[in-house]
């Protein structure tokens, strides 16, 4: 055949592929696509996440969107046709290279979550003071509450090696992202074969909440990478042994410094393992000493670390036993939130379908991916950011149930298209403006000016309602890692009275308790910077404006910088707000500079 006759066959196959659905399971595909959104959409009232619930989501004029959806799901069988004719195999290489690009799409999404303000101040104790401070002072002058300190101790070397912006976190977190859909795939080949890993690592992207996650100052998402990398470790380890069983010890020990959820995980994962071993015929007894070396390993390293922070730890332990785990059924999401709103609903069944062959097939090992699972409902785990780390097995599973599933290639590789198209469109088209609009965003806005004016030094101030919520100090780091160049101080005396009357009436249980007992390190104290040019930043949770400008004038009186303002009549108040339901407290931002 020549290159004319080549080039006229692929015109005609191209020419086709536009009107046709072939096979024609792809047609049956994007119908059930299109059902299940409009299944979701109607009962979306079911969905209760907290950061994202599809009835905040979605307004009752949401066609828009489902036209989109629905253009896209087309492309997408045409675009499967195309490639069916010139290429036979898809290169997972040069998909996991072009993936952390999808991110960038996010980067705009503000900090929605105020446990971001632990990290970013015990990363800046890392930069202001060194490495060796941070480990000696870990749990002691830096505050932790129930944090380990492995990824805030990243973000500080970040911060130290490259500047402190957020676009750095941000792009770490896409790495960390991207390493997980590689373990993902490598972990699917290492237990099945090539097919099921690709299958596992692209369909890890079908989680649409975890596109919000990832340019959040939180360690979630890495954790998840560590996760991952300590269990494809560990199975190396038991099988090869030799240098794997030294470096699985080790990435595990780091997996558990990520997040103290992940014991609960290991430990499920141990068993699974231990069990999976009793079960071989052959090596058992080898496979049982590489694995209890590991442990040994690991159990050594664990108790030099308890011998040196031995109170910080117990200290940790007590709190979350007394604290967060009798609180976690008041901060819960229903599991159909989770596996069928914020994970792709074709996940689910694929997930049944996979159990039904394994099963069938005697695959024992399966027990390794699904203990975890099991032990969600055993112990009642209901919030999706608790399970981050473990939702990559959940996938895989799922990819085992694809792998299996009686369809055509072709079909398979359309599946997993429409699932991305309408994974990936939530979160741009829905998640990312909802989020932009949710009042955490006021922090951004108020920033963003403050970048553009012609001062050095930043003075926060706070003025509190009659009751608040969190304590708003706990604001001031989530601000200073969106002011740009500029030194952020902070001495309050009149919030200092207030703040000691206002924790009185916060409850224990609290979900915002950890913001009481936060403590705003020294650099935010004016003594640690030389300041020349400054302007005043009040931060409020009171919506009724004339209360707080009533108060900023008694206020500013105690501060002398302010008196050159008021004698020259040379300022300016400018005030910032996104007012929205999604929170239980609202932010007001009051910025008052030289004009």
């Amino acid at each position: 055949m020549t290159i004319n006759e080549r080039i006229d066959k692929f015109k005609r196959k191209s020419f086709s592929a536009l009107f046709n659905f072939d096979p024609k399971e792809n047609f049956y595909i994007f119908m059930l696509s299109v059902l299940f959104f409009i299944l979701l959409f109607i009962f979306r009232f079911i969905d209760d996440n907290k950061l994202v619930p599809w009835s905040q989501v979605f307004s009752d004029n949401s066609i828009s969107f489902f036209i989109i959806l629905l253009f896209s799901l087309y492309l997408g069988n045409i675009f499967i046709n195309i490639f069916h004719e010139t290429h036979t195999r898809i290169n997972e290489k040069f998909l996991f290279l072009l993936i952390p690009f999808l991110f960038l799409f996010f980067f705009d999404i503000p900090e929605l979550n105020i446990d971001s303000a632990r990290y970013i101040t015990q990363a800046k104790y890392v930069k202001e003071f060194g490495v060796v401070y941070f480990l000696r002072e870990w749990g002691k002058d830096i505050f932790m509450w129930t944090d380990m300190p492995l990824i805030p101790f990243i973000y500080g070397i970040i911060f130290k090696l490259f500047g402190e912006e957020r676009v750095f976190i941000q792009f770490f977190n896409s790495i960390s992202f991207t390493f997980s859909i590689l373990f993902t795939y490598l972990l699917g080949k290492s237990l099945w074969n090539r097919e099921v890993g690709f299958y596992g690592g692209v369909l890890l992207l079908s989680i649409p909440y975890l596109y919000t996650q990832i340019p959040l100052t939180l360690v979630d998402i890495s954790t998840m990478s560590f996760f991952l990398l300590a269990l494809y470790s560990l199975l190396k380890a038991i099988m090869k042994g030799g240098k794997w069983l030294l470096f699985s010890s080790f990435t595990l020990l780091l997996s558990i410094l990520t997040k103290y959820s992940l014991i609960i995980w290991f430990f499920g994962l141990f068993i699974a393992l231990f069990l999976y071993i009793l079960t071989q015929t052959q090596e058992k007894k080898l496979y049982l000493k590489r694995f209890f070396s590991v442990l040994g390993i690991l159990l050594f390293l664990i108790t030099l670390i308890i011998f040196n922070k031995y109170n910080e730890l117990l200290n940790q332990l007590l709190l979350l036993l007394h604290y967060q785990k009798p609180n976690l059924k008041n901060w819960s999401e229903n599991y159909i939130s989770t596996f069928f709103y914020q994970i792709h609903p074709f996940l689910f069944f694929l997930f049944l379908y996979s159990l039904k062959s394994a099963f069938k097939n005697k695959e024992l090992f399966f027990i390794i991916l699904l203990l975890p699972f099991i032990l969600i409902f055993l112990l009642q785990i209901e919030r999706i950011r608790y399970i981050i780390p473990i939702l990559p097995l959940y996938v895989l599973m799922a990819a085992y149930g694809l792998y299996r599933l009686p369809i055509p290639l072709k079909a398979k590789n359309y599946l997993i298209t429409s699932i991305l198209i309408f994974s990936f469109l939530l979160a741009f088209l829905c998640y990312r403006p909802f989020l932009k609009q949710t009042n955490m965003a006021t922090l951004s806005v108020a920033s963003d000016y403050v970048n553009k004016l012609p001062v050095d030094t930043v003075k926060v101030l706070i003025i509190p309602s009659s009751f608040t919520p969190i304590n708003l100090e706990v604001l001031i780091p989530i601000l200073d890692l969106y002011i740009k160049n500029k030194h952020i101080i902070y001495e309050d005396s009149y919030y200092q009275k207030l703040k000691t009357a206002i924790k009185t009436f916060v409850p224990n249980e609290s979900p915002f308790r950890f913001s009481w007992e936060f403590t705003l390190p020294i650099f935010y104290k004016s003594t640690f910077h030389k300041h020349r040019k400054m302007c005043f930043l009040i931060i409020s949770d009171s919506i009724n404006k004339d209360y707080v400008r009533n108060n900023i004038q008694k206020i500013l009186e105690e501060h002398p910088e302010f008196r050159n303002f008021i004698h020259k009549n040379r300022y300016k108040i400018k005030s910032f707000s996104i007012l929205d339901g999604t929170f239980t407290f609202q932010v007001v931002i009051f910025l008052i500079h030289e004009v």
